[in-house]
């Protein structure tokens, strides 16, 4: 429950907060939920919106990589074998840098049916550089970048998040499962994505 989080990574921190149960948040990592490469994951989610590199090391050396390059399939990763995970490095976040995740049915128990976390940041009322996220709609978690492009340098207006949520359901490719449908996570995807930049924005 680190305030510095809390204060710089919002969605990271709010991710985090009710993840699993408090015997999971004591001796879990934000790595670890990284390295499970799960699709679902809030930490990872989070973390995808904020930006940064996992801090690799092994045999021939230390390496980084970069989150957007990460996960490579269903719970596949860029570590190699002989590789282990130091840490994580997050992007710094500008002053005028806000942030949230947002999650579907979602309590403390159980798995996201769909997740959503949204990095922008902001001049005055202009969006000049946006990250978006999203879980649980592909083999692997998403940026939404065709999306983000509707944000960039643009304000952000009830007509233009409109434009977000229906664009956000042509970049993804949900399936069915034991937690949701394919058709709930379409209809309900733009929504998401919407409220956690509206939620992100104070608006």
């Amino acid at each position: 429950d680190s305030s510095l989080i809390k204060e710089k990574y919002p969605a990271l921190w709010q991710s985090a907060v009710t993840h699993g149960t408090p015997q999971t948040r004591n001796a879990a990592t934000v790595v670890g939920n990284i390295l499970r490469a799960s699709p679902a994951g809030d930490c990872s989610c989070a973390v995808l919106a904020h930006g940064g590199t996992v801090v690799l090391e092994g045999p021939d050396g230390r390496r980084e990589v970069d989150i957007d390059d990460f996960w490579l399939g269903y719970q596949v990763t860029a570590r190699k074998p002989d590789e282990i995970a130091l840490e994580i490095k997050l992007a710094n976040p500008g002053k005028s840098t806000v942030s949230a995740f947002g999650a579907q049915t979602r309590t403390s128990l159980d798995c996201s049916k769909i997740n959503a976390a949204a990095s922008l940041s902001m001049n005055g009322k202009i969006c000049e550089h946006v990250r978006l996220a999203i879980g649980s709609v592909a083999p692997t978690l998403l940026r939404l970048k065709k999306t983000e492009e509707l944000l960039k340098n643009t304000q952000v207006t009830e007509d233009v998040l409109q434009r977000v949520a229906d664009s956000v359901p042509t970049e993804i490719n949900p399936i069915d499962d034991v937690r949701s449908t394919r058709e709930y996570r379409l209809e309900v995807s733009g929504v998401l994505i919407r409220r956690t930049i509206q939620k992100a924005c104070s608006l």
